[in-house]
């Protein structure tokens, strides 16, 4: 996006924009989709139906391809028909078997697992120690806890004469159930086993997959012990597989399927069922079978080889299937057999190559040289081709494209270009609470996006209904003095009443230009203006001024036009926000912070002192005999002192990092941030000599003088606390109070009794 901002793509011709006056948020795919609405209206058109002539493509295609394709395929077909049959059965066994193994290596790792997490647990010390010293209690919790933990479904701890020591089980699982004996001989012979087992009952065919794993262990001369873990693999177990192979997976007891990926027409899992007996007769003789199989419609080539090897367990089969249209890819063409045409072949395409080269290719080079053109961005391409067929047609219809592409691409282009503009100018504004600060960036962010020389923002005076400039940017000498314009009056009072932008191509010659005598240098420089309304809704707040375009000509378009004016209502909805929010924290009379924001401020800044670990100070203080103040000189006066009063905090603080407040009544505090007590008692003495220097206006042309009392605390010096923090200043300003007034005191400890304020 930000390369859109860079350029500005005037190269395409004026249209009307979809960016409306008073967009209030930017919205890109509306834009764009307008965009492409216009494109499509406005776009130029090339056809290829003028070009005259007999199309004998077809023909030509037609000849070609039975001379060099079809006599050679049918020769090819004939060849090596038997050898592509002998091959894809070969092909379609070693792709079952590899399925299978895969199926095998997965179920054995899992396997694996399990055997290694019980080889750790059978080296743990504190589970060592518990089998030697431990209580059977203490050994059934220590298991149940390793069950839960390693996500089993039985641990049990046996002697050498395969007895249960101690077990845990989890819920659910079949009672009295007992470890294969071949996998608790191996454990006794110290041979580490793990393995499948199919474990249920014959007379409900109810069967579950278990993984056992065995392994003995050492007990520093005493009894061995053997360590079982076991396992249920749940239905989804092969699943996972299942989504990366795309293999459909069944682990059998003879015939009986137990664990399977495969579901029925109802959408459950097809355990229970059986497959042919002979499979199994099969499987048992020959170590494997292969099946043409069908699901819910599906072909399959299925294989069925035994789980494990060994005699003892070839009654556990897994399975493995492919789609049948995984074996349809097979290449049934074979370069050794095509050798007996490639003579005929090689004859056939010389004289095709050449009749091709002339009537086809040489077009066809040139419309393939043109599209890399145009995928390079040279849209503005043509292509000349002299022939009178459909490759004639397809040429014309090319150039017709290429014109119609470089007509959006500039339409879509200058889209961009607004959009990102808006997007730009809408992140930066966002960023901003001060509204003088949101003047500046719409000013400087209005004239950048329209490439102008100089810019002015003008916001209407409620007090003299006038349009008065409030930002300027790029004029050579100072803006010495007010400019103001009332409604109607001038360009920009008239977009201020008429509430519409405008464009003036004529510069300064322009008869609704106004003339002040201070810039008459200033007004005759004006070659190009645009001028548009800053609107809030139906309220018109201001105007924004774009002076002097400073390429393509000078003058503006209505493109510039519109995005001035889409700008401007993203800029009065942030005055208007930013206004909104000054009035929300702000005294309206004094135009210091209010008492809610002050505690906000204080909270935040304490927070960030603490992350620091800075120094944070707070001086409060307020008016002396204030009371006797207004008794004597009445209200008004007192309020015109506290105004005088604010405006001298304003003046004594730094800006932007001081935050002044008026307290409440009379009262006034600052937070000062990253001030120590030293620092603050500066502070402190700045503001007291200014009130105390300073002379107010009193009834009669009386001039009247006041002084303040003020007291400082320091975070953390004196507190930790907000509100501990507001006290002990309150205290240290009621101490200058006691001592004579006039004066600013840091808190100490030795104050006394603390402010409860």
């Amino acid at each position: 996006m930000e390369e859109y901002m860079k350029q500005d793509p005037r190269q395409t011709e004026e249209v009307s924009s979809e960016t409306s006056g008073e967009m209030q948020t930017v919205n890109s795919s509306p834009s764009l989709i307008e965009g492409q609405e216009d494109i499509q209206r406005d776009a130029p058109f090339v056809s290829g139906q003028g070009r005259k002539g007999k199309f004998k493509l077809s023909y030509k295609i037609v000849l070609i391809f039975v001379l060099v394709m079809v006599i050679p395929m049918i020769l090819s077909t004939v060849l090596v028909r038997e050898d592509v049959t002998r091959r894809s059965d070969l092909e379609r066994l070693r792709s079952l078997k590899q399925a299978a193994e895969i199926a095998r290596k997965y179920v054995t790792s899992n396997c694996d697992s399990y055997l290694i997490q019980a080889t750790r647990l059978s080296e743990n010390q504190e589970f060592r120690s518990l089998l030697k010293e431990g209580e059977s209690d203490q050994i059934d919790e220590f298991l149940a806890l390793e069950m839960r933990r390693r996500n089993l479904d039985m641990i049990q701890v046996l002697n050498l004469e395969r007895n249960t020591i101690s077990m845990a089980t989890s819920g659910g699982f079949m009672s009295g159930y007992k470890p294969s004996e071949d996998l608790l001989m191996n454990g006794v012979r110290k041979i580490p086993d793990t393995r499948i087992v199919i474990s249920g009952n014959d007379s409900d065919d109810r069967f579950e997959c278990l993984i056992e794993s065995c392994i003995h262990v050492e007990q520093y001369g005493q009894e061995l012990r053997l360590l079982v873990f076991v396992k249920r693999l749940p239905a989804d177990f092969f699943d996972q597989l299942k989504d990366l192979t795309n293999l459909n997976i069944t682990v059998l007891k003879g015939t009986l399927r137990v664990l399977t990926t495969i579901f029925d027409s109802d959408g459950k899992r097809v355990v229970g069922t059986t497959v042919d007996q002979a499979i199994a007769e099969l499987v048992s003789k020959a170590g494997l079978a292969v099946q043409w199989e069908k699901f819910l419609g599906e072909k399959f080539y299925t294989i069925y080889e035994p789980l494990e090897p060994g005699e003892s367990r070839k009654e556990v089969l897994i399975s493995a299937a492919i789609d049948e249209t995984t074996f349809l890819e097979t290449n049934f063409i074979l370069i050794n057999y095509l050798t007996v045409i490639t003579v005929v072949a090689i004859l056939l395409a010389v004289l095709a190559g050449v009749f091709l080269s002339y009537n086809i290719v040489t077009p066809l080079k040139k419309l393939v040289a043109g599209a890399r053109a145009v995928g390079q961005g040279e849209l503005g391409i043509t292509i000349d081709v002299d022939v009178n067929d459909e490759i004639g047609v397809l040429s014309d219809e090319f150039n017709g494209m290429a014109a119609n592409l470089k007509h959006s691409y500039d339409r879509l282009d200058r889209k961009m270009y607004e959009i990102s503009t808006l997007y730009s100018v809408s992140n930066s504004i966002n960023f901003q609470s001060d509204s003088e600060q949101i003047l500046n960036v719409i000013l400087d962010k209005t004239v950048a996006a329209l490439h102008a020389e100089r810019g002015s923002l003008m916001l209407l005076n409620d007090d003299t209904d006038e349009l008065e400039v409030r930002v300027v940017r790029g004029f050579k000498g100072e803006v010495k003095k007010r400019i103001g314009l009332k409604s109607g009056e001038g360009i920009a009072g008239i977009v201020y009443k008429q509430g519409s932008g405008v464009m003036v191509n004529k510069g300064h010659r322009d008869d609704r230009f106004k003339t002040f005598q201070n810039y008459i240098e200033d007004i005759k420089n004006i070659q190009s203006m645009i001028c548009v309304p800053l609107k809030v809704k139906d309220r018109t707040l201001g105007v924004l001024n774009i002076v002097n375009r400073v390429s393509h000509g000078d003058m503006f378009s209505e493109d510039d036009l519109n995005l001035a004016t889409a700008l401007a209502t993203h800029a009065a909805m942030a005055i208007e926000n930013a206004k909104l929010y000054e009035l929300s924290i702000t005294d309206g009379m004094t135009k210091l912070f209010i008492h809610r924001f002050f505690q906000i401020r204080l909270s935040e800044e304490l927070v960030r002192a603490r992350r620091y670990s800075s120094k944070l100070s707070l001086i409060m203080f307020d008016i002396d005999h204030f009371k006797n103040f207004n008794d004597t000189y009445g209200h008004q006066t007192g309020d015109d002192v506290l105004v005088g009063v604010a405006g001298i905090l304003k003046k004594a603080v730094r800006q932007e990092v001081d935050v002044p407040a008026r307290y409440g009544g009379e009262e006034f505090t600052v937070i000062a941030p990253e001030t120590d007590g030293d620092e603050a008692m500066i502070v402190a003495e700045r503001i007291r000599k200014a009130v105390e220097a300073a002379e107010f206006p009193g009834p009669e042309g009386k001039v009247l003088k006041v002084k303040v009392s003020l007291g400082v605390s320091v975070f953390p010096t004196h507190s930790t606390e907000k509100m501990d923090l507001i006290r002990k200043a309150d205290t240290a300003l009621y101490f200058s109070k006691e001592n004579g007034r006039n004066c600013s005191t840091l808190y100490s400890e030795n104050m006394g009794e603390v402010s409860e304020k």
